[in-house]
């Protein structure tokens, strides 16, 4: 689905445009109305009740720093002025609220500082994922909005779909590859498994187990019709396997399903926040519930 209305989120404690320029870039590329927004917690809620501090003065004076601040970064990156907002409140609650308020299909968080995605695996980004209506875009690279390689992780469920179709929306002219990660049957299932089939082996049916997913896999990418896409089906820890792929290929966004059906729920739980850490570049998580 191509991007109308894109929510780009600013956190003004820890300034980066990266994830305001991918948001602007990307807006203008699907020609998408964009929205900044900065959210920040009432005074009320830091200095509550302590008489020194006069919460209206001091709020009025923290609302138009925050704008000044706000209006020079959209000038610095050339976002629209005139759309940019200053809300407050709980800030993941605000954003994702922001965001059906304005119907937007796309919400750009940051990752601030270098040494992982603290940003957004903490408590603002991790609440938007789970309030969120649409998809939500974390931005940690300086290639941000301008993808080349695409890494989506497939389940061999049906949402994968809209997780393939979401990926090439986002970036039309960009490779595409997808990864599946099968358990290793020596896992837990490989004695059941032998006493069914006591004339093959483990390793004959881990192969034919990996023609059926490929087969699977294959069946999904022709429904998505997203052209040609680079399987790879790999064995492991999904997240181990995940970021190993992402640097082999040097894929500069991720893209993973956040649903709540059977299928695409394990992406929004440890795998995915675990991918996230390691992994060297933007993340686009896809609603598929």
């Amino acid at each position: 689905m191509t991007s109308h209305h894109i929510l780009a989120t600013v956190d003004l404690l820890h300034p980066d445009t990266r994830p305001l320029a991918a948001a602007s870039q990307l807006a203008r590329r699907h020609r998408a109305a964009i929205t900044t927004l900065a959210v920040l917690e009432p005074i009320s809620a830091l200095f509550g009740g302590l008489d020194t501090i006069r919460e209206a003065d001091f709020e009025a004076a923290m609302l138009s720093n925050a704008r000044e601040e706000l209006e020079a970064l959209c000038r610095k990156v050339k976002a629209p002025v005139d759309s940019a907002r200053i809300e407050l409140g709980q800030k993941s609650a605000t954003i994702a609220a922001a965001a059906r308020r304005l119907k937007a299909d796309l919400i750009v968080v940051g990752a601030h500082g270098f040494q992982g995605f603290e940003y957004f695996l903490g408590t603002t980004a991790t609440g938007v994922l789970h309030a969120a209506h649409c998809n939500v875009l974390g931005v940690r690279s300086d290639r941000s909005g301008d993808y080349q390689c695409l890494l989506a992780a497939l389940d061999a469920e049906s949402s994968s779909v809209d997780v393939l179709r979401e990926a090439r929306a986002l970036a039309p002219g960009a490779q595409l590859h997808a990864i599946h990660v099968m358990k290793p049957l020596l896992a837990g299932y490989s004695s059941a498994i032998a006493d069914l089939n006591q004339e093959l082996p483990v390793d004959t049916i881990e192969s034919r187990l990996r023609g059926e997913l490929d087969e699977r896999l294959q069946q999904l990418i022709r429904q998505a019709d997203v052209g040609e896409v680079t399987v790879h089906i790999r064995q492991g820890t999904p997240s181990k396997e995940i970021k190993r792929l992402q640097i082999q290929i040097d894929a500069d966004l991720a893209v993973m399903g956040s649903g709540q059906p059977a299928g695409s729920g394990w992406l929004i739980g440890s795998t995915t926040q675990n991918v996230l850490h390691g992994c060297n570049c933007d993340a686009l998580i896809v609603r598929t519930g």
